[in-house]
């Protein structure tokens, strides 16, 4: 089977939000661009959305989504 490859993924999720209702932030007139902000929002009901992507592969070594979810704090070490 061949993966799934998205070159541009804040492209691709940016399109969902809009077709369901959000605003991407960086295009809001308001955007206050010298501060760091959250990437999405929609404003019934209030959520504000960051997307986060990994910029390599984790599942491609051993113990690699282990490693992510210790590092994270969502998983202790035993």
């Amino acid at each position: 089977m061949k993966d799934l490859f998205f070159s541009d993924v804040e492209k691709l999720f940016s399109g969902y939000v809009e077709y369901y209702g959000g605003s991407v932030v960086d295009k809001l007139e308001e955007n206050k661009t010298d501060r760091q902000n959250a990437d999405f929002l929609f404003e019934q009901p209030e959520i504000v959305a960051e997307l986060k992507t990994f910029e390599q592969d984790v599942y491609g070594e051993p113990e690699g989504f282990s490693r992510l979810m210790v590092k994270s704090g969502l998983k202790k070490v035993r």
